[in-house]
């Protein structure tokens, strides 16, 4: 029922659930070509990036909770999985600190609020992946309320650039 976003992507109920979806079917496509990716790494870092926006956002009214202001999603999410991973022994584990670095560093870019750059494999590709469904999500929306032959409105997530929609043969 949770939204993703509170403007740019996925901002309506259910948004987040439909993100995570069209996150996890774009994963098997890379690691056929890229069979050294971790699936399951992916799986779980692709279920897991975005889970505490229910906690940072209020609901489908759109706005931030205090603890989502203040602290944010990312580090929302890194907690529950040092929770997590202590209750069931798993702190040393690897794949913890993995998972954990997918989740902070999903955002790829420090101007974009990553606290961290992607430095494996797994990272990259959620980062990716993340950007790709949101950019792509709000193209076809926007595509879908423009004439053919005219170009879409400024678009936010697509660094406010307009796209052309062709004429349909």
């Amino acid at each position: 029922m949770h939204p993703a976003a509170t403007k740019f992507h996925h901002a309506y109920v259910g948004g987040l659930s439909y993100h995570t979806l069209t996150m996890l079917k774009l994963i098997d496509p890379f690691i056929e070509i890229y069979p050294y990716l971790n699936r399951d790494l992916l799986y779980a870092g692709t279920i897991l990036h975005d889970m505490s926006k229910i906690d940072e956002i209020s609901g489908v009214d759109g706005e931030y909770t205090k603890e989502g202001l203040l602290i944010g999603h990312l580090v929302m999410q890194t907690s529950m999985i040092d929770l997590v991973a202590h209750e069931l022994h798993y702190e040393k584990e690897e794949e913890v600190l993995l998972l954990k670095h997918m989740i902070i560093s999903h955002h790829g870019q420090y101007n974009f609020g990553s606290p961290k750059k992607p430095q494996i494999g797994e990272a990259l590709l959620l980062w990716f992946i993340d950007t790709i469904d949101s950019k792509f999500t709000v193209l076809g929306e926007t595509l879908a309320e423009t004439q053919d032959g005219s170009f879409t409105n400024m678009i936010s997530v697509l660094d406010k650039m307009r796209f052309y929609k062709a004429n349909k043969k």
